[in-house]
């Protein structure tokens, strides 16, 4: 685990906390305006006066790029980040770099109004409710700490949001820029990765762990609750259930558990001395032996298989259920039908 995220950023103090409190709390300047056509935006720009530079970000499973493109000298790069970095990281990187190559833009051409496109709402937004918080993505940080130092040399730099695949020149040209690699830069061991971009990784990571314990630990014991819930659930059975009530979860995780008070299970506990049927004492009294087989039962056993019946035919993603337990406690559709069974004949597990 540790080879896998030694290029991630390590720092003895969180990013928000290197820059002073005036750098944080700068205002981006942020332009609202939209524009569903190139036409629109061109005269925009045009009215305003703006030196405009288009970024972008592309993830695939090959790679992760950011990408800057200045339609004003018609020239664009790439830049090849670490494959763990996200998508989000790969726009806000792309950002950075525009706002680098601002400084070299204002000292030549002596611009001072830019306008970096992007496409990325999500980093539009994160710029504009930055504050104080060890979980945003550090380079959002360093892009504010270039906004400040330009303000305050007379550079003014604003960003805007443009919807992608409107058939916006700048926008098209940057994505394929970022997509094929275009003047492509390796910076993949400069820049780090972000910690946030590292939780999926790590929950991949753990929950791998886990289903690995999983495996290992129904060798020993858990044989039946494996059979039942052959997978690591995220969450409890019953997690989405409304109108769940307690005796009705307690009794479908006895029969999930195979812990219950049926002379069987009590015998072999030592509570009992006798594991045979209390009801038709011909027969081991476990549990599948009430549902399936006790003689006592026969009318509300005939109840119970017309109503899962019914649930078969009424939704084509359920299997018609076979003649064991654990393959019906897999499908939750069945665990009415079974708790009522088991309410009008044992009484409870």
């Amino acid at each position: 685990m540790n080879e896998d995220f030694k290029n991630v950023i390590k720092q003895s103090k969180w990013t928000c906390y290197t820059y002073p409190y005036s750098c944080i709390i700068f205002e981006t300047n942020i332009v609202t305006k939209n524009f569903f056509n190139n036409c629109e935006l061109l005269s925009f720009i045009s009215d305003n006066n703006y030196y405009t530079l288009y970024t972008d970000g592309s993830k695939s499973e090959l790679f992760v790029r950011s990408a800057v493109y200045d339609p004003q000298c018609k020239f664009g790069q790439s830049f090849l980040l670490d494959p763990k970095c996200s998508v989000f990281t790969a726009e806000v990187y792309a950002a950075l770099e525009a706002l680098k190559a601002l400084k070299r833009i204002a000292h030549i051409n002596s611009f001072n109004n830019f306008l970096i496109l992007t496409d990325s709402l999500s980093m539009v937004q994160s710029l504009t409710n930055l504050r104080f918080d060890f979980k945003k993505n550090y380079i959002l940080y360093n892009i504010k700490k270039l906004l400040f130092s330009y303000a305050k040399k007379g550079i003014q730099v604003s960003f805007m949001w443009i919807p992608s695949h409107r058939g916006i020149t700048g926008n098209e040209i940057v994505d394929k820029i970022a997509r094929d690699g275009t003047n492509m830069l390796d910076v993949s061991s400069i820049v780090k990765v972000p910690l946030t971009d590292c939780y999926q990784s790590i929950d991949n990571q753990v929950n791998s762990l886990w289903v690995e314990f999983w495996k290992q630990d129904q060798e020993q014991k858990g044989k039946w609750y494996g059979t039942v819930q052959e997978k690591l659930p995220v969450a409890p059975w019953y997690n989405k259930l409304k109108m769940a009530s307690r005796d009705f979860v307690t009794t479908i995780n006895r029969l999930r558990f195979g812990h219950s008070t049926v002379p069987a299970h009590l015998a072999r506990l030592g509570i009992v001395e006798s594991s045979y049927c209390t009801f038709c004492n011909n027969s081991v009294g476990d549990i599948e032996h009430f549902i399936f087989t006790c003689e006592c039962f026969s009318f509300d056993r005939l109840i119970l298989v017309s109503e899962i019946s019914d649930i078969v035919q009424n939704q084509v993603t359920v299997q018609d259920p076979s003649r064991r337990l654990s393959d019906m406690l897999k499908n939750r559709s069945y665990y009415v039908p079974l708790y009522k069974f088991i309410k009008n004949t044992v009484g409870k597990l």
